[in-house]
């Protein structure tokens, strides 16, 4: 397999309906392979950065939301953001992180992300301008 190359192989006698849906599937799944190795690497990165780490990362098929933060430290990030630059990856796994010691969207919750990412707000536009692009 080349880098950019993905080969889909499908049982033969679908219809061409079920077809596609294999094809998105089998899409998806690599896709979220993909982003939990990138994510991985990027929540390294700042959970050092930020002296942070969360209980668990999870992979999600979010409708709604980009990533989230609960209670306990987990973070679910959605699978989509594999499409988006990496700055902006990186924009989502910071804000998340910081909510480890802001559970708000206070000024001080800025600052940290700013503290991090000083150009963070470029993300932010970014996901309201093309977030709706990211899919299959």
């Amino acid at each position: 397999m080349q880098e950019d190359t993905v080969v889909v192989y499908i049982s033969q006698g679908l219809s061409e309906e079920s077809r596609k849906q294999a094809i998105k599937e089998a899409l998806i799944k690599l896709y979220r392979q993909r982003f939990a190795e990138i994510v991985k690497e990027r929540i390294e990165k700042y959970s050092l950065q930020l002296k942070v780490a969360p209980c668990k990362v999870v992979i999600k098929d979010q409708k709604t939301r980009w990533g989230s933060c609960s209670k306990k430290g987990n973070i679910n990030l959605n699978w989509r953001l594999v499409m988006a630059p990496i700055d902006i990856i990186d924009y989502v796994v910071v804000h998340e992180l910081c909510h480890l010691k802001f559970m708000n969207h206070s000024k001080d919750f800025w600052n940290l992300v700013k503290s991090i990412l000083p150009n963070y707000t470029e993300g932010r536009e970014w996901l309201k301008v093309n977030g709706n692009r990211l899919g299959i």
